[in-house]
């Protein structure tokens, strides 16, 4: 569980470093490499890094990935698992269904 945690705290000294693409690339990575259940948090904020920065903007991955934080929150943990469903909710209505990129 090192490694998981480690890269999650590499993409936040990226992305508090204003290199957003970096971010994306090193959680990305992380992501496709360890199963969803065992990094929700990650999965959370990659989710969050598409959806608030215009940079790597892309509103339809940030509800893919909010959708997937929320399946595996919901094992644990009800109130983020809501939060991040009703998150990618709206993304959907106010964004999504519009094609707003």
């Amino acid at each position: 569980a090192v490694w998981p945690r480690a890269m999650q705290e590499l993409g936040e000294i990226l992305l508090e470093d204003q290199q957003y693409q970096e971010a994306r690339n090193v959680w990305e990575e992380s992501r496709r490499a360890i199963p969803a259940h065992r990094q929700p948090e990650l999965i959370a904020d990659l989710a969050e890094l598409y959806d608030r920065y215009p940079q790597v903007r892309d509103y339809e991955r940030a509800v893919q990935l909010y959708r997937e934080a929320a399946e595996n929150f919901a094992l644990f943990d009800q109130q983020t698992a809501r939060e991040l469903s009703l998150r990618a909710d709206y993304l959907v209505e106010n964004f999504v269904d519009y094609g707003v990129e």
